[in-house]
């Protein structure tokens, strides 16, 4: 009988101290797609609003926080990739010095979600010339690499923008030969390109020993 209570009294406690299971009224609801454009605008209206409180510098962190919110509370309404190409130029060219870490993420985050998005070629010039003008070569020769690869492919070069940008962080790697190579190329397929100006220029530093 004393075994029987102390089993009775045990369940008790064990079936007290288990979680209940939520029914399906009580967990929280994904808002549809239409909930979450009527919200993104509300929050980019707020964030319009946070511009005209102060000078850019200080309303920064504020700004950074709300657009976070646009992005991560809203990810299916067109605002929220807006939003992330917004908060890029913040981390990129607002923030001295940059936020590159948090800047690559959130790219990341942007390709994995909208691989087709239409603000996919601005948002990747926004990380190239982040890049370029912060000599961070490596990267710059990352980003760069798939268009030639593809250009060894193909046998096809559209514009000389990719062949640049991949010169010049070969020339900043001190990978003279590759960088030369490239310079030509351009020279010889867009002659009268901007791009065609600046690799001749590169050349004569080469030659004379510069970069």
């Amino acid at each position: 009988m004393k075994r029987i209570l102390i089993f009775i009294i045990s369940s008790l406690v064990f079936f007290a101290c288990a979680p209940s299971i939520k029914k399906e009224e009580e967990r929280p609801l994904i808002p549809s797609r239409e909930e979450q454009e009527r919200k993104s605008l509300e929050a980019f209206n707020k964030i319009l609003e946070i511009t005209e409180e102060g000078p850019r510098h200080e309303i920064l962190p504020r700004l950074e926080r709300a657009y976070l919110e646009l992005i991560n509370n809203y990810p299916e309404a067109p605002l929220a990739q807006e939003g992330i190409l917004r908060l890029l130029i913040i981390y990129t060219r607002d923030y001295n010095p940059p936020k590159t870490e948090e800047a690559e993420r959130l790219y990341r985050i942007f390709l994995e979600r909208y691989p087709d998005s239409p603000f996919k070629e601005e948002i990747e010039r926004t990380m190239v010339r982040f890049y370029y003008t912060n000599r961070l070569w490596d990267k710059l020769l990352l980003s760069q690499t798939p268009y030639i690869k593809e250009y060894i492919k193909t046998g096809e070069l559209k514009t000389p923008v990719h062949l640049f940008y991949y010169s010049e962080a070969k020339l900043g790697l001190g990978e003279i030969k590759e960088a030369e190579k490239g310079y030509r190329t351009i020279i010889t397929l867009f002659p009268n390109s901007p791009e065609a100006t600046v690799s001749k220029k590169r050349l004569e530093e080469i030659s004379k020993g510069g970069k």
